[in-house]
């Protein structure tokens, strides 16, 4: 009979080691989908339309594009996910962001067309929210197509 505890270090090796490997394929579906959906367009938009202290917000959580750019986000918030988290996300968090964005005033703001981040839908509304989201579309207009993004 052998050893019941090295039946369980190879049979957890084996568990892991399935998990890992399965997770590779995935991760580079992910890529190849990152690099289709506007990547290397937007980061060569953004590297000729502005310099590197320019602030640049993309609208979707993809703050890949600004670290390739090499171009800062205008807002702690790079990774917006959790703005429209029910439950998690409050009123006051919306308002940071919205605020962050108001005061350094991106030169660009690229919406990747996220259905997870929609653009100015947030799961909370206030007059303060409504009041913010307005300022922000009456001070950026559409300005260029990036593949399936849309530049303000």
């Amino acid at each position: 009979m052998g050893n019941p505890n090295k039946a369980k270090v190879y049979f957890r090796a084996g568990y892991h080691g399935y998990f890992f490997w399965s997770s590779i394929g995935l991760y580079l579906n992910a890529v190849t989908i990152y690099k289709q959906i506007g990547g290397a367009t937007a980061i060569s938009y953004i590297e000729s339309s502005t310099v590197p202290n320019d602030y640049v917000l993309l609208w979707g959580a993809e703050s890949s594009i600004n670290f390739s750019a090499q171009r800062r986000s205008p807002t702690r918030f790079f990774y917006q996910y959790p703005l429209y988290e029910k439950g998690y996300v409050d009123e006051k968090m919306i308002e940071e962001y919205l605020d962050d964005i108001i005061k350094n005033r991106p030169r660009l703001i690229i919406d990747t067309k996220n259905p997870q981040t929609p653009i100015f839908d947030f799961p909370i509304h206030s007059q303060a929210i409504n009041t913010k989201i307005a300022y922000l579309q009456s001070h950026y207009c559409l300005s260029k197509n990036l593949d399936s993004w849309i530049v303000f």
